[in-house]
């Protein structure tokens, strides 16, 4: 005779557990297979992650990783190349080697590269030849004598490539900078953004949309005058653009192209101008 257990004999407890199992691992895959992973350029994660929460408003069933910290849009281009990312955020287009690699690029707005400086700051608008000198050195205090503490952006992330295209002055002051001994580098959208917050008398550049999105205590400057935002990247009067790039794969699952596809539509669209960003449509 069989023993007994709390009224189930061995077989039924066998038999329990092994349902117990599978229905765990049902549940366990079902789950992956409704995850949406996200991750890249730190500059856009707060726009994702808003755009993350409307769509799971109308698709409460798919859950959206954004993962932190950012990878970088290298790193997040390099991801979904592998396949541990269903998306990558980047503010550049694939290089010649990330291409022919089953992946794609998706546009989904633009926002000015801006000057920003610490709120405290009274200074509101900036010169090219201003930004020439502080890069170059030539310009190392503020008008009210307090030190100018420049914050840098390595020679391959977009805003160096960027920024080097301002001016002939400017390609040369970028480089010269980069060359120099102990200048204040930032690696990553988000510590060049906490540089910027902390130091006293700080300048550097941000992407426009990182700034409105994440709520910094910075101060966006003019240049030349003229106000960094859609507007005026619409009409070609600000030189500066931070261009926005989804990166799926070619043939990406049903709910990534679902939430591109939001990304994409009136109502995401509303949600990228209201974070600063030139949208299509």
């Amino acid at each position: 005779m069989l023993k007994r257990l709390f009224g189930f004999t061995r077989s039924n407890i066998v038999t329990v557990l092994s349902a117990a199992i599978l229905l765990s691992t049902i549940t366990g895959l079902e789950a992956a297979e409704n995850t949406i992973k996200i991750s890249g350029t730190g500059g856009a994660i707060a726009v994702i992650k808003e755009m993350a929460a409307a769509f799971r408003k109308k698709n409460p069933h798919v859950n959206i990783l954004v993962i932190t910290p950012p990878l970088g849009s290298r790193g997040g281009i390099r991801a979904v190349i592998e396949g541990s990312l269903d998306i990558g955020l980047s503010n550049r287009d694939l290089l010649d080697e990330e291409k022919n690699k089953d992946v794609r690029v998706i546009e989904y707005g633009k926002s000015p590269l801006v000057f920003v400086t610490r709120a405290d700051n009274p200074l509101s608008d900036i010169t090219v030849k201003m930004v020439e000198d502080i890069y170059t050195g030539r310009l190392v205090n503020w008008q009210d004598g307090s030190p100018i503490r420049l914050v840098v952006r390595p020679a391959t992330d977009m805003h160096s490539i960027e920024l080097k295209g301002l001016s002939l002055g400017m390609k040369k002051a970028v480089e010269n900078v980069l060359s120099r001994k102990g200048v204040t580098m930032a690696a990553t959208d988000d510590e060049n953004a906490d540089l910027l917050e902390k130091l006293q008398g700080s300048f550097g550049v941000s992407a426009y949309a990182q700034v409105i999105a994440e709520k910094r205590n910075l101060k966006i400057l003019s240049l030349n005058g003229v106000k960094p935002v859609p507007e005026t990247i619409a009409n070609n009067t600000y030189p500066l653009i931070n261009i926005s790039y989804l990166v799926i794969k070619t043939k990406p699952l049903l709910i990534v192209k679902q939430f591109t596809d939001f990304v994409l539509s009136k109502e995401g669209q509303t949600i990228l101008r209201r974070l600063g960003y030139l949208v299509k449509g």
